[in-house]
């Protein structure tokens, strides 16, 4: 997607999508929203696909999903910890 196209796609659904975020995680587009303004570098997406993946009560999908975006956006606050088997020794 060229970047004229990407700043008119983000302008379009603002307005969606922060209702989306103001009916928090229980409308049914929540996740779809917030995975896509993630990718965007968006800090509220950023922020809620990180909520997502770290709630051990989402979905697996969810949380697979959620932690693949902040890959995927190159994210700083990604948990790495996290990410370790449970049975992994710590990281020093």
């Amino acid at each position: 997607m060229a970047a004229e196209q990407l700043v008119e796609l983000k302008a379009q659904t603002a307005s969606a999508v922060e209702a989306i975020f103001e009916a928090s995680q229980g409308h049914p587009l929540y996740v779809e929203a917030a995975i896509m303004t993630a990718t965007w570098h968006d800090p509220a997406g950023m922020a809620a696909v990180l909520a997502l993946y770290l709630s051990r009560e989402q979905p697996l999908s969810h949380r697979v999903r959620a932690i693949a975006a902040l890959v995927a956006a190159r994210s700083e606050s990604l948990p790495v910890a996290t990410l370790a088997p449970r049975s992994a020794a710590p990281v020093a």
